[in-house]
C-alpha cells in the first residue's frame, strides 16, 4: 500500500490527546504527580540559618565551649571525664556555670555507668561503724540522665551504619526533651559492636547536623579516650584515640590530664578551637582538684582567667559532719603542664633504661671486637 500523503495526514489527535498522562502501568490510569523540588544543596552565606535564633551566641564553657558547637574532652580511661560532664550538666541546669547563662534543659546520655553505679556514686560516703542513711544528692529537674537500650536493634534503613542510628535517636531525645544541651559520654561506645572509628565519624557528622537542625541554639559535649601513654608527654591532638577526623570534625576539643603532683589533682588543656583563641595552653593550664562536696562548685569565666579572682560560693562553707554527696572538680588556679607530666620516679626508672640501653650497646660492641671472627678479619 503506497503512502502518498504527507505525515500531518497520519496524525491522530483524539488517539495522542487520550493517551496523555498514561504510565505504562494500566489503561487510562493518570501519573502521579513530579515530586516537590528539592532545596539545593549549597545556599548564600547566611541563608542557611534562616528560621535559626539570630541572638548572639554565649559561650558556656569560657572559650572551650559555646553555644551551638560540638565540643570534644578527651582524656585517659579513669582520668574522670564523666565527673566533670556530670558537673558542667549540673551547673547549666541551674545556671549558675556563668552569670550570663540562665537554666538550660540537660540531656545526658551516659554510656559509661549504670543507674545502681550513678546513685552510688552520688551518695555521701560509707563511714566504717556507722549505720546512717546515706544522702543522695538530689540533682536539677532540667538534668535528664537517659541510658541507652542494648536490647534495641537499628532500624532497617540505617543498616550498619550504627553512628547515624544514635544521633536519630538523639535527636529525637533532645527533641521530646527540649533540651538546649546535650552530653554523650562515651563517644568510644559507638566504635563497639563491628562500627569501628567510622561509626564515631558519621556521629559527628550528624551531631553537626543536629546543632543546626533546631530553630533555639542546641550545644553538645561528648567525651572520647586518649591513646595510652607510657612516656609521660604533653597532650596532643594526635592523642585522640577514636580518630583524627574527630579533631577534624568539633568545633573544640579539650583535655582532661592526670597530674603527677597529687592524685586528687588534674588539669585542662586546650587543644583546638574554631572561634576563640588557644588561651589555656600548655602554659596557662587551669588546675582542679578532686574532693567530695556538698554541692557542685561553681566554675565561671572569670575564674579561667589567670589574673581574674575565683569564684567564691556559698556552699563552700561547710560545717562539721556535712555529708559530702557530690564528687566533683574544684578549680585552684593555674600552672605549667610541665609540672603535671613530670615524674621523678618515672623519670629516673626511665634514665636508668637509658643508660642499661647503652651499657648493652657498649657490651656487644666489645663483643663484636674480642670475638675470634673479628681477629681474623682484622689478620687477613
Amino acid at each position: 500500500m503506497d503512502h502518498d500523503d504527507t505525515k500531518e495526514s497520519y496524525y491522530d489527535a483524539g488517539r495522542y490527546d487520550t493517551a496523555a498522562g498514561w504510565d505504562g502501568t494500566s489503561r487510562g490510569k493518570k501519573a502521579d504527580p513530579p515530586p516537590p523540588r528539592k532545596a539545593p544543596l549549597f545556599a548564600l552565606a547566611g541563608e542557611e540559618e534562616v528560621g535559626l535564633s539570630t541572638r548572639p551566641l554565649k559561650p558556656l564553657f569560657g572559650d572551650l565551649w559555646g553555644e551551638r558547637e560540638i565540643a570534644v574532652l578527651a582524656g585517659e580511661t579513669g582520668v574522670g571525664k564523666s565527673v566533670l560532664t556530670v558537673q558542667l550538666a549540673e551547673l547549666l541546669a541551674r545556671g549558675r556555670l556563668s552569670p550570663t547563662l540562665s537554666p538550660k534543659r540537660v540531656i545526658y546520655v551516659d554510656f559509661e555507668h549504670t543507674t545502681s553505679q550513678f546513685e552510688d556514686r552520688y551518695c555521701s560516703p560509707r563511714r566504717p561503724g556507722h549505720t546512717a542513711r546515706r544522702v543522695r544528692f538530689q540533682f536539677s529537674k532540667k538534668f535528664q540522665r537517659v541510658v541507652p537500650r542494648f536490647d534495641q536493634t537499628p532500624e532497617k534503613k540505617f543498616g550498619r551504619d550504627v553512628g547515624r542510628y544514635f544521633c536519630n535517636e538523639l535527636g529525637r531525645a533532645i527533641d521530646e526533651f527540649d533540651a538546649h544541651i546535650a552530653i554523650v559520654d562515651n563517644l568510644s561506645f559507638l566504635m563497639m559492636g563491628g562500627g569501628g572509628s567510622r561509626a564515631a565519624e558519621q556521629a559527628m557528622l550528624a551531631l553537626r547536623l543536629i546543632t543546626r537542625t533546631f530553630t533555639y541554639p542546641v550545644s553538645i559535649l561528648v567525651t572520647a579516650c586518649l591513646r595510652d601513654r607510657r612516656v609521660p608527654r604533653p597532650i596532643e591532638l594526635r592523642d585522640l584515640a577514636c580518630s583524627s577526623r574527630i579533631a577534624e570534625l568539633a568545633d573544640s576539643v579539650f583535655a582532661l590530664g592526670r597530674s603527677t603532683a597529687g592524685d586528687d589533682l588534674r588539669y585542662l588543656k586546650h587543644l583546638k578551637s574554631r572561634t576563640a583563641a588557644l588561651t589555656l595552653t600548655g602554659q596557662n593550664t587551669p588546675v582542679l582538684r578532686l574532693s567530695r562536696l556538698a554541692e557542685p562548685p561553681s566554675i565561671t569565666n572569670a575564674g579561667f582567667t589567670p589574673d581574674g579572682s575565683l569564684s567564691t560560693t556559698r556552699h563552700l562553707q561547710l560545717t562539721a559532719g556535712s555529708p559530702l554527696p557530690f564528687l566533683g572538680l574544684t578549680h585552684i588556679g593555674f600552672s605549667d603542664e610541665s609540672v603535671h607530666i613530670y615524674d621523678p620516679v618515672k623519670q629516673a626508672q626511665l634514665d636508668d633504661r637509658e643508660v642499661r640501653r647503652k651499657l648493652r650497646r657498649s657490651e656487644n660492641i666489645v663483643e663484636i671486637v674480642m670475638s675470634p671472627e673479628y681477629q681474623r678479619y682484622l689478620n687477613r
